[in-house]
């Protein structure tokens, strides 16, 4: 799950920004030749920031969640 640092260029700019994050994780593992099949993902922009802007940790909210299902 992708997730973005606010929205202040608008949603619309945040949900591809937080896809794009999402897709570099799916290259990454591609790379490490870990199947497609084994996993997908979405971006959900800024609806669920862990700090709020004005705090010092804000940057935080800039990540991809990565969860294991099975193995």
């Amino acid at each position: 799950i992708g997730h973005t640092n606010g929205c202040s260029k608008g949603n619309e700019f945040s949900m591809e920004l937080s896809n794009n994050r999402v897709k570099t994780i799916f290259s990454f593992l591609d790379k490490g030749q870990v199947n497609q099949t084994r996993f997908n993902g979405h971006g959900i922009g800024c609806e669920k920031m862990i700090y709020p802007i004005d705090s010092r940790l804000n940057y935080l909210n800039r990540r991809v969640e990565v969860k294991i299902v099975s193995i």
